[in-house]
């Protein structure tokens, strides 16, 4: 990857709380994908059935955000 590409997707990041690992990249987040202590606002939304697949296959947690 080229520095500018870097440089951009550094930008982007809107913030990072100390202590637990947080990347918030949009305001229209729909899903929080934990794994571990890091917390990943999404702007998809899961059905049931992806939430359970990813739970199971890679650990990964999936809230939806009301």
């Amino acid at each position: 990857m080229s520095e500018e590409i870097k440089i951009r997707k550094q930008e982007n990041i809107t913030g990072i709380c100390t202590g637990d690992v947080v990347i918030n990249l949009n305001e229209n987040n729909k899903s929080i994908l934990e794994i571990g202590n890091l917390k990943i606002y999404n702007t998809k939304k899961f059905n049931w059935f992806n939430r359970l697949m990813f739970k199971i296959v890679f650990g990964i947690n999936i809230k939806k955000m009301k």
